[in-house]
């Protein structure tokens, strides 16, 4: 009985002088699962990065072919920079960014208060500066469809619209006599390649609608 009793607390001992330097081995699937959840934490990380990439790109211009056609409408910087002759009735895409009140010099780039009577579009919805504003005059039968008074929810998408080049709101340029639009969606990067016909969201020629929508 004492010599098992002297064995016990040896075994005991002995123990106690190998589990300090012992290392937990992993149990099957355990690596490969570790594996996985660090896999998920860099793909996160790289949609997060993503994200920021695009946020970035979303301040680049808008490119155009600068023809005024509905397949290559002008934008509106082409329009600014007088590539489109005044008088001439021409497509032109922009974000639909705003309103003036009276003239051009006071914008407001927000939804509220909106009036039916103007539209502001500008080549991206991130723009605040006034000289990159191009205002729209809305002919009664556009306003219920074109204007931020009347669909505040289509704020910051882009839109095509057929018009005339003239002065307006006390701005050397911008459209009016509003005859047609076709709103586009949400605003993307743009891209070296020129992008033909995009599809609209839905026909809006308010005098006599066709597939094809052109005047």
């Amino acid at each position: 009985m004492r010599s098992r009793f002297f064995t016990f607390i040896a075994t005991l001992a002995a123990l106690a002088l190998v589990a300090p330097g012992c290392e937990r081995v992993a149990l099957p699937g355990e690596e490969e699962a570790e594996k996985n959840t660090e896999t998920q934490k860099n793909n996160g990380d790289s949609q997060e990065n993503n994200a920021e990439t695009q946020n970035q790109n979303a301040a680049v211009p808008l490119l155009g072919t600068g023809e005024g056609t509905r397949e290559r409408p002008f934008t509106v910087a082409d329009v600014l920079a007088g590539r489109a002759a005044t008088g001439s009735a021409a497509w032109v895409l922009g974000c639909a960014v705003g309103y003036a009140t009276n003239t051009i010099n006071q914008p407001h780039l927000t939804t509220q208060g909106a009036v039916a009577s103007n539209l502001l579009l500008a080549d991206t919805p991130q723009a605040t500066d006034v000289a990159t504003l191009l205002p729209v005059q809305l002919p009664e039968r556009v306003r219920e469809g074109l204007s931020l008074a009347h669909v505040p929810e289509r704020f910051g998408l882009r839109v095509r619209i057929y018009g005339t080049v003239a002065a307006y709101l006390h701005a050397d340029l911008g459209l009016r006599d509003v005859q047609t639009y076709d709103w586009l969606g949400n605003y993307t990067p743009p891209t070296d390649e020129p992008t033909d016909g995009e599809d609209p969201e839905e026909p809006t020629d308010v005098d006599n609608p066709t597939e094809d929508n052109e005047p």
